[in-house]
């Protein structure tokens, strides 16, 4: 059984892709036993909105620890303000943005854990690979991450 786990502020698996996105891996499955995994990441009032997508594999509960977002789930628009948790049942179709007019932090809990595993695999990608585009897909089916525009 893993131990005690303790991820100080800021602490963590700091990995960036090929877009310059940053993604704090706080707790991964290697800590929980597989039960759950914890990221944080920024959403700065200027970005695109995360695309539409489903996990297959894992809930997902969104903290917004700063700012505001936009949290899209199934057609279901949630104003969700800093202290909001929004909890997104695995299979639901989900995006998120954020309306401004300042960045917003957020905090992901994965249930069980396994997307940290597509985050390291997805962000070490480079974009410049002539294969770039089949190994995204391949490890998107993989972790069980559809995007519903593109199928």
């Amino acid at each position: 059984m893993t131990g005690l786990t303790v991820s100080v502020p800021g602490g963590g698996e700091r990995l960036v892709n090929f877009l310059g996105a940053e993604v704090l891996l706080r707790l991964t499955g290697e800590h929980t036993d597989g039960r759950l995994a914890i990221t944080e990441a920024g959403q700065p009032a200027d970005a695109d909105p995360a695309p539409m997508h489903i996990h297959d594999k894992e809930d997902e509960t969104i903290q917004v620890l700063e700012g505001h977002l936009i949290i899209e789930v199934d057609g279901t628009r949630i104003d969700a303000q800093a202290g909001s948790v929004v909890h997104i049942p695995r299979g639901a179709a989900q995006r998120f943005w954020n309306p401004g007019p300042a960045n917003a932090r957020y905090q992901s809990i994965f249930s069980p854990a396994g997307q940290e595993n597509y985050f390291r695999e997805a962000y070490a990608l480079v974009m410049e690979a002539d294969d770039f585009d089949t190994r995204l897909a391949e490890i998107r089916e993989r972790y069980g991450l559809r995007y519903p525009a593109e199928d």
